[in-house]
């Protein structure tokens, strides 16, 4: 058998979609897709462990 959809689902992503398009309208960022124009400075970078006898 093929799951059911649940309307109340679809319903709830159209009103969350018109509240973020009304929003964008009022200018609220909506950064979700937007790369960075530069790279973050915090990246953390991790030093291996150096083994026995190594140095």
């Amino acid at each position: 058998m093929k799951p059911k959809k649940n309307p109340k689902k679809e319903v709830h992503q159209l009103v969350v979609g018109q509240q973020r398009e009304k929003q964008k309208e009022q200018g609220f960022f909506d950064g979700r897709f937007v790369q960075r124009a530069e790279p973050s400075k915090k990246i953390y970078r991790r030093v291996k462990n150096k083994q026995w006898g190594e140095e």
